[in-house]
């Protein structure tokens, strides 16, 4: 029926929880900074991040639903450093920053023979999160599934996450995707639908447990128990 389909990434397809909070994380990321001539104590390095993280989301506080990006501030607190000729470390360090700050990477049951299905019927598959491109990119090649998605679109690439209509709109329109043609799958009706839902287009509402959420009244179709293969009957 179907001949695109759009999914949400965390809680939809993956398990991913993450402890900013870490000081085991903040410890290990101050003796990486240490290694290229950024010496900082791990609270101060912490606090500075931190810091410029909510000077970046005050900044930006008319733009609706927000997303700050990861790898802009810690490449503006190697530069305030005037470390020259280092500016890849951020992106490398914003790969540790994650690998430090998982405390659990699942990929959920069924979901890789899923998507390989869905390919094998020259089906077009999308991923539209909300989260930083350099956690996500590494996590969808940790678990395999990277080269199933013909486009994904990450938050901190666009400074906006979900449920912005702007989010939404700017990966229909550069992909032309006709309203009967497409369905977009989530795990949060709000978040992840609604806004699909208003533009028109069928969405598909995926629930941990039967009848676990609010809103399947509002889905044209739903996912009980996580039951992903199931979309292959759509």
């Amino acid at each position: 029926m179907f001949q695109n389909y759009v999914f949400s990434f965390y809680d939809t397809l993956a398990e991913v929880k993450l402890d900013l909070e870490s000081q085991t994380l903040w410890e290990k990321l101050s003796v990486y900074c240490g290694i290229f001539d950024y010496h900082l104590e791990a609270d101060s390095l912490r606090q500075k991040f931190f810091a410029e993280l909510a000077h970046s989301q005050q900044k930006n506080i008319d733009t609706p639903y927000y997303e700050a990006n990861y790898e802009d501030i810690l490449l503006r607190l190697f530069q305030a450093k005037k470390l020259k000729g280092k500016n890849k470390t951020p992106k490398d360090m914003g790969r540790f920053f994650h690998l430090l700050a998982a405390e659990e990477l699942t990929l959920l049951p069924q979901v890789k023979k899923t998507l390989e299905q869905l390919k094998k019927q020259d089906k077009n598959l999308f991923l539209l999160v909300n989260g930083q491109k350099a956690f996500v990119k590494d996590e969808l090649r940790y678990f395999g599934i990277k080269d199933y998605f013909d486009v994904v679109y990450v938050s901190s690439d666009y400074s906006v996450r979900k449920p912005s209509v702007a989010f939404f709109n700017q990966m229909i329109n550069e992909n032309k995707l006709e309203k009967k043609k497409t369905l977009f799958v989530g795990a949060d009706f709000e978040t992840d639908l609604l806004p699909a839902k208003k533009l028109g287009y069928f969405t598909c509402l995926v629930l941990k447990q039967e009848k676990s959420a609010q809103h399947t009244e509002q889905a044209d179709f739903i996912l009980e128990n996580r039951e992903i293969k199931k979309i292959l009957d759509f």
